[in-house]
């Protein structure tokens, strides 16, 4: 099983990647929209009617049903002793370049913990099939961890008001493929519990900890 980044996620989660001034002054303001460019060339903005949900604070907020972050409350396989993973797929035809990587942003957005610490990023240029039995045919692009969203009453140095974001290195031999996939995965089932010392000390619990990404790109230099 794996969550396909796209539309078709389903479940979405708030977002602070408004772009513009912030600040009591500037309740309900979204004209700078989140430096989202569609293929028409226009900017991505708030759904019409829904205008009045956004940045009612003056902190940059979206709501969810705006649809700028994708999530999933679902993370661990039990049967198959594995994680779930977000997976992408893109096309690199015609491109060639000396340097290609991958940058996306992505917390724990629970207020339960329990959500996935450890991670692997893997890439695949013959599969999209996620399963153990497909494994060999997943290369490794590195290994990372995910903060925690803010748990007011148990506050902790690893967690954070928002999404992380990441950068790393693709190998070249992306390029020029007509479909590549990458896997973003849990490598494990650690996860923090709603504790003041618990960072990897408890298990990823389904329908209770949340991974949220806002953002995710491939870029390569021209």
């Amino acid at each position: 099983m794996c969550h396909t980044y796209g539309n078709d996620v389903g479940n979405y989660s708030p977002s602070y990647f408004y772009l513009g001034p912030c600040g009591s002054k500037k309740k309900n303001h979204y004209e700078n929209g989140v430096g989202i460019i569609l293929e028409d060339g226009t900017d991505y903005m708030p759904i019409e009617g829904k205008e009045a949900a956004q940045n009612t604070d003056g902190k940059g907020w979206y709501a969810a049903n705006v649809y700028i972050s994708w999530s999933s409350k679902y993370w661990w396989d039990s049967s198959n002793n594995r994680g779930y993973c977000w997976l992408v797929e893109f096309s690199t035809a015609g491109i060639t370049s000396n340097n290609v990587s991958m940058q996306f942003a992505m917390y724990n957005n629970s207020q339960s913990a329990l959500s996935p610490r450890y991670w692997k990023a893997q890439y695949s240029l013959t599969t999209s099939d996620t399963s153990a039995a497909s494994d060999d045919q997943w290369k490794d692009i590195c290994e990372f961890t995910v903060h925690d969203v803010a748990i007011w009453n148990t506050q902790n140095d690893w967690q954070t008001l928002g999404t992380r974001v990441y950068d790393f290195p693709l190998p070249t031999e992306i390029l020029g493929q007509t479909k590549v996939w990458i896997r973003l995965m849990p490598r494990n089932n650690k996860a923090a519990a709603k504790s003041v010392d618990s960072y990897d000390s408890s298990t990823i619990k389904n329908n209770s900890g949340y991974n949220t990404m806002d953002y995710f790109a491939v870029r390569y230099n021209k």
